[in-house]
């Protein structure tokens, strides 16, 4: 039996023009942004956008919920931060 693990990816690319894009990936700490599986993932996704490179636009932290729900649902909702790289390619 042959098990797959891992195969999904956690970057999305969510939006994407002709000449790039921004992608999502989520994150548990911002100390981990660098060295998650999600940013790893992302930068795949860019190679593949972007075979002859990129230029990052804007990157950082996207809010992932409304505070005011969180707390309607007393922390029930997952605590990932959700970090975005708004790109263009070369």
């Amino acid at each position: 039996m042959i098990m797959l693990t891992g195969c999904t990816s956690r970057a999305r690319l969510v939006k994407e023009t002709a000449t790039g894009g921004t992608i999502n990936y989520p994150v548990l700490q911002e100390q981990d942004v660098l060295s998650s599986s999600g940013r790893y993932d992302a930068l795949q996704l860019l190679a593949k956008k972007c075979p002859n490179g990129y230029r990052t636009i804007r990157e950082g932290e996207t809010a992932r919920i409304n505070q005011t729900i969180d707390r309607a649902w007393n922390g029930q909702i997952p605590s990932e931060k959700l970090w975005t790289i708004q790109f263009e390619c070369k």
